[in-house]
Order: structure tokens, then sequence, then C-alpha cells
């Protein structure tokens, strides 16, 4: 079992029978595609704050409201940003403002957007004061691209891996003043954040240098990573990952087989499977590498 540092909490390893093998800090790298230049806090121009989340609207648990609730209540004038395609619908959106006024928040403090792609999806981002990340179900890819456009970013540690997806972005950033550990400590950071727009600006200038400057920005610098245990699980298993690709291999070649007469076009993924593993380069035991049939020959007879 593969885990970077943070994803369970210490104690939790005693609840696998599988060895534990560490990854260090940081399990998934992510590469922003393109993005536009960093904006200073929209707070200092607007007079006012914006929270935001652009995650599907059914991780907006109750207890996820309840805290943004007492955000809102607690940074007087702020509002809230919640942008994906199905905020569009009218019913989604009084069903999401019913909630909210039922911890005291009014209409006019909730802004609902829909999708939007390319150049107009990159200046939300610039939209943005501080992005909130709903738990037990945080964001994954939209808590990425928040910070890869030098968003601060605040989530909730949760008690096991997919609800610490945000603190795994974070933390090896050293982010960890955007880490809360409970959800009165989620909203006490998110009002201290916002009470002091200099500063809160200052962090914001370093959200994309610490992300372009970590292995999260870069496939090859995570790999030093899984250089070790997957070298372990190579060496442990090869006798028995051996006997089933053989096993593999004679059902793939017997499949392309009878697809290259013609007597079973329902077994061409199969096949196709085969004349892609022929294809490529292949090395063993038993002799230098080799060049077999394309991919062409699983075309059918």
């Amino acid at each position: 079992m593969l885990h970077a540092d943070g994803t369970q909490a210490a104690d939790d390893d005693a609840l696998f029978v599988e060895q534990i093998w560490r990854l260090g800090p940081i399990a998934v790298p992510f590469r922003p595609g393109a993005r536009l230049d960093p904006t200073p806090t929209p707070a200092l121009a607007n007079g006012f704050v914006t929270f935001a989340s652009f995650n599907h609207p059914a991780r907006l648990n109750d207890a996820t409201v309840a805290a943004w609730a007492r955000i809102l209540k607690g940074r007087a004038g702020s509002r809230l940003l919640l942008k994906y395609r199905y905020f569009l619908d009218p019913v989604l959106q009084q069903a999401v403002l019913a909630r909210f006024l039922g911890h005291g928040v009014t209409a006019e403090r909730i802004v609902f957007e829909g999708h939007s792609t390319g150049p107009d999806y990159l200046k939300s981002f610039g939209r943005i004061d501080l992005a909130l990340d709903p738990s037990p179900a945080p964001g994954g890819t939209t808590s990425s691209e928040a910070v890869s456009n030098g968003v601060p970013l605040l989530t909730l540690r949760g008690p096991d891996f997919y609800s610490r997806v945000g603190t795994l972005r974070l933390e090896p950033l050293g982010l960890h003043q955007l880490v809360a550990e409970s959800w009165d400590d989620y909203v006490a950071k998110a009002l201290a954040l916002t009470e002091d727009l200099a500063a809160l600006d200052a962090l914001r200038a370093e959200v994309r240098p610490r992300f372009e400057a970590s292995r999260s920005a870069t496939r090859r610098g995570s790999r030093p990573s899984w250089r070790t245990p997957s070298a372990r699980c190579s060496s442990a298993g090869r006798p028995a990952a051996r006997r089933r690709t053989c096993r593999s291999s004679r059902r793939e070649d017997k499949a392309l087989r009878r697809c290259r007469t013609g007597r079973s076009g329902a077994e061409f993924p199969l096949a196709k499977a085969g004349a892609r593993r022929r294809h490529w380069p292949t090395s063993d035991r038993r002799g230098p590498t080799t060049c077999r049939p394309s991919l062409s020959d699983a075309n059918g007879p």
C-alpha cells in the first residue's frame, strides 16, 4: 500500500494488513494548462471579501453550509461565489438559498454562476479572495486549479484519505496556515485571513511561486518518491506477476488468431490488446529487446 505523508492518521497504519510504503510529501502531481498572471487580492479594490467554491453542489453537506454561513456572518459585507454548471438551475438555487437562510444568511450574499471555459474560467480566479474547500468531500482538481492560479485555499483536515485531499495539496507547499483541524478552527482561520487584507495579499503572492517550486508542478519531480517502493514491489512480486502475464498473453494471442481468420469479431478488444503488446518492445531474462508486429495486426482478416 503506497501512502503519501499525511494521507492517514499515524495510528491508522495498524488497520492495514498490507505493508505501508511512504511516498513522501506528495502523492499526485498536477500540471495545469494555460494560466493567466496572478492578480492582487480583489477585496483591496472591491471593498468587500469574496469567498468561493467551484465544487459540485453535492459536496456541500450540512456541516459545510453551516461553517460557510458562520464565516459570512462573521465577515460583514462578504459574499460567497458558488460556481458550477448545476448552479444555473433555479430550483437548486432556491434550495441552496434556503439552507443558508436557515443559518441567517440572506440571498444577496450568495452569488451563483454556471460553467465557463478558457479565459473566462481563468478570470474567475481573479475575483476570489479566499477559496473554501468543502468537507468531508473536498475538491481535487478544483483545489489544484485554485492553488496553481495563485488563490489561497482553506481546507479542513479530515479523518481519512478522501477528506484529506485538500491537505495533501497545501502542506507540501508549506501552506500550513491554510489547513484547519476542526470546523471551529476553519471558521476562525477564514475570518483571521480576511481581517488583514494586506497580509492576505502577501500570502496570495506566495501561493503560485510555492506551487511552481514544488514537486506538485512537475511529473518528473514526483519520480523519486515512486522509485524505491516501485522497485521493491517489482522485486517481491515478479514470479507471480510473470505467470499472470503469460496466461494473459496466451488468451490475447488466441483472440488475435481468431480475429485474423474472421472467426470471432467479438474478440477484437482482446486481440487489440495482444497486438499492442506485440508492437511494444519487450525484454525478459531470455534475451535482448525485440520488436514485434504492429497494432494493425488486430484489424481483422
